[in-house]
């Protein structure tokens, strides 16, 4: 009886993961505005989290948002330099921009991801050959 009553009182803001999971699967669903809606309710909880920009980045390329979804990749690798689906996801999108004042930043993200996972297929397939 106690443990119920404890678990009554818990609220999902004390399990960010939980929201990233249901975002997940809600996002594989294609329901991506729900998701959303997940993933920023994530956030108030856990504002410092890379892989919840990450994901709303995701959202974003899923509804067709390429500028918004850039943007949240760009704050995922603020806070995480390192985070390497962030640093692909933002070059694709940089290269499929056709800006070429962001081939360069494509290009050094592209090295970076290369370099914490060697042999990555993603970017064997976009055709860059880095060395």
């Amino acid at each position: 009886m106690f443990f119920a009553a404890v678990v009554r009182q818990i609220k999902w803001p004390f399990f960010p993961q939980a929201y990233i999971n249901r975002g997940d699967v809600l996002l594989r669903l294609n329901r991506s505005e729900e998701a959303q809606t997940v993933y920023e309710q994530a956030l108030s909880v856990d504002p410092s989290n890379p892989d919840l920009y990450y994901n709303l980045g995701v959202v974003h390329i899923e509804r067709g948002r390429p500028q918004q979804a850039l943007a949240h990749f760009d704050r995922a690798l603020e806070l995480d330099p390192d985070h390497v689906q962030a640093l692909m996801n933002s070059a694709i999108l940089m290269q499929e921009s056709g800006r070429a004042d962001l081939r360069p930043a494509a290009y050094r993200r592209l090295f970076r991801a290369d370099e914490l996972a060697p042999g990555n297929d993603r970017v064997s397939s976009m055709g860059f050959k880095i060395e």
